[in-house]
């Protein structure tokens, strides 16, 4: 999809929301798979600008004549708001040219440049990007550290360990061995520690244990944890994933955090979700992957939106489980997925609900609609594989649902509408739209609609 290119000026990006929290993007990128002497290697390169609070992932995917296709995004990791970047990277001299696609003021796209040159001696990337305010028109140079040189992986479990989930505790502590030694298989080299929380009214907040790659160490930590506790249903799992994130990690190899729970953070955790990922990324990343549990046969709607806006600032992805017997499944699928699936799995842009679709572009964006007849969702997306299907899915507390898909692939945009023939528009309530790809949440977004 192309769009006008103009050139912006500083009173465009003084405005912009998505410039101020994002603009002065990419720190200490950590390279996820194999570099060489003379050049970088397909991976996922991901950092974060400690300062603005905001990340980048850049996925490099090689083509013909020693040339990589560059896409990801860069993502504010206090609002979880994300924009895409693509571009190439060229071994000629050119080295990496990539734009940052955003809004001006007044709605319409521009694109800003990113650029990059590898340093053979550092195995490293130095990028440039201009910067606005609040910092003034100039350069930044930001360096990229070595990274990860074989499929090594440090793993914590973070276990909620209120009474409620006694049964899939003692399903880790029934299948540990099995576990331990599929999860070995998946990778060159696997670190796994524990730690159990439970919630701030407890006398024992958490529970900890040190890494170990010894299987038989971590079955006797497993066995001393004892479910207690909890009343009420949020948890400290805020305070939980913060110990997680502190872990005494290797440097350069993957790190993996998976979360497992049946509720959802309590509102008076003094750790906030804006804490848990501006520190996962500033630890190299360590990427979050939670799972869901069901409490009497039912997930809790509450978790499964508080897990997923973590998985979404934390690179994971959400998995559910209805039954303790199914959980050491999930932690594998889940570990699975963090090694195999995150490189190749492209990336998606902010989800964005409006009136309208013209000229390609969305119109009308908004978190609120009055007596609408009509309603569409918009996206774009970097770096999918061809003939990728998404699959949308519109619901509302007031009975109202639908289902679309379109195969998509490469970088680009995608819409769906939603119309009503209903004399006066879509009956008034609270409606969400999903976007999934294998049963994988790429997006979501809640809107209402009034009379």
């Amino acid at each position: 999809m192309a769009y006008p290119e103009r050139k912006p000026t500083k009173g465009d990006v003084m405005t912009m929301r998505a410039i101020q929290s994002v603009i002065a993007v990419l720190a200490a990128l950590t390279v996820a798979e194999v570099v060489s002497a003379d050049g970088p290697k397909a991976g996922v390169y991901v950092g974060l600008h400690e300062a603005a609070g905001v990340g980048l992932t850049l996925t490099l995917s090689e083509r013909p004549n020693g040339r990589f296709q560059v896409s990801g995004t860069a993502q504010a990791v206090d609002s979880g708001e994300s924009r895409p970047v693509s571009g190439t990277y060229y071994p000629d001299g050119r080295g990496l040219k990539c734009f940052w696609r955003t809004k001006a003021a007044d709605g319409s796209r521009m694109d800003l440049p990113i650029d990059g040159t590898w340093d053979p001696a550092a195995n490293a990337f130095s990028v440039k990007l201009p910067v606005f305010a609040p910092f003034g028109p100039g350069k930044v140079d930001l360096t990229v550290k070595r990274g990860n040189q074989t499929r090594a992986i440090d793993l914590v479990f973070c276990i909620d360990g209120t009474s409620s989930m006694g049964e899939e505790m003692a399903a880790v502590r029934k299948s540990t061995e099995r576990l331990m030694a599929d999860l070995k298989s998946k990778c060159d080299d696997l670190r796994v520690r524990l730690v159990v929380f439970t919630d701030h009214t407890e006398t024992q907040v958490i529970r900890e244990w040190a890494f170990t790659t010894n299987t038989a160490e971590l079955q006797r930590s497993i066995e001393t944890v004892q479910v207690a506790g909890g009343g009420d249903t949020p948890e400290a799992v805020y305070t939980g994933l913060m110990t997680a994130i502190n872990s005494q990690w290797r440097t350069g190899v993957q790190k993996l955090i998976v979360l497992i729970g049946d509720a959802p953070p309590n509102s008076s955790d003094p750790v906030k979700l804006g804490d848990v990922k501006r520190r996962a990324l500033e630890v190299d990343p360590a990427d979050i992957y939670p799972i869901a549990v069901a409490n009497g046969g039912v997930i809790d709607p509450a978790t499964l939106s508080s897990f997923q806006e973590i998985a979404d600032g934390c690179r994971g992805q959400v998995l559910t489980t209805e039954t303790a017997e199914e959980l050491p499944e999930k932690i594998i699928e889940a570990v699975g997925r963090a090694i195999d699936g995150a490189p190749a799995g492209g990336n998606i842009g902010e989800l964005v609900v409006c009136a309208d679709i013209v000229d390609n572009q969305p119109v009308g964006e908004a978190a609120a609609f009055s007596g609408a007849g009509k309603l569409c969702a918009y996206l774009e997306y970097t770096g999918l594989p061809d003939n990728t299907e998404l699959v949308v899915q519109w619901q509302s507390d007031v009975g109202q649902s639908a289902t679309s898909r379109q195969n998509v692939g490469g970088n680009g945009s995608a819409w769906f509408c939603w119309t009503t023939t209903r004399a006066g528009g879509f009956p008034p309530g609270n409606y969400s739209v999903t976007v999934t790809k294998g049963g994988e949440t790429l997006a979501r977004r809640e809107f209402t609609v009034t009379p």
